[in-house]
Order: C-alpha cells, then structure tokens, then sequence
C-alpha cells in the first residue's frame, strides 16, 4: 500500500513588480501595493538605533521613523489593533 500519492507541481507564478515614477516620486508596486522607493533603500542599509514605523493604508506602505517617546507610545498601543 502506497502512502504518498504523487501529485504535478504547481509552480507559483513570478512575482508582479512595477516601477513608476509619477509627478516626480518613485514607487515600487508589487502585486498591487504601491511602496516608496526609499522604503527599500532605508531597509537596504537600516539604522540599527532607530525605530521604524511601518503602516499600509489600502493599498499604499507607509514608512516612518519614530522619533520621540510620545511616538513611540502611539506606535505599540496601536500594534495591537492591527
């Protein structure tokens, strides 16, 4: 009796990226969801003493540095809700 039937491969399709520069402010949209370009390259070569806020809104990633201890306080009450 054979335990392990066979089945095809099914090969994810390859990832959807775009590139787009409009009204002067380059975006990255992968699978639909629009990143500013300095969203990779701030992530490319981080700061390693810095918080960094990460937030989507519909269908646009928002990346912002977390400056203050107010910020900050604002930043993990709301992990929770996301």
């Amino acid at each position: 009796m054979e335990l392990i039937k066979e089945v095809p491969h099914q090969p994810a399709p390859p990832l959807d990226i775009e590139r787009d520069w409009h009204s002067g402010r380059e975006v990255i949209i992968i699978e639909g969801v629009h990143y500013d370009a300095d969203y990779f390259r701030t992530f490319a070569h981080p700061e390693t003493d810095v918080l960094y806020a990460v937030k989507r809104e519909d269908d646009h990633v928002c990346l912002t540095v977390v400056q203050t201890e107010d910020q900050a306080k604002e930043f993990f009450e709301n992990v929770g809700e996301a």
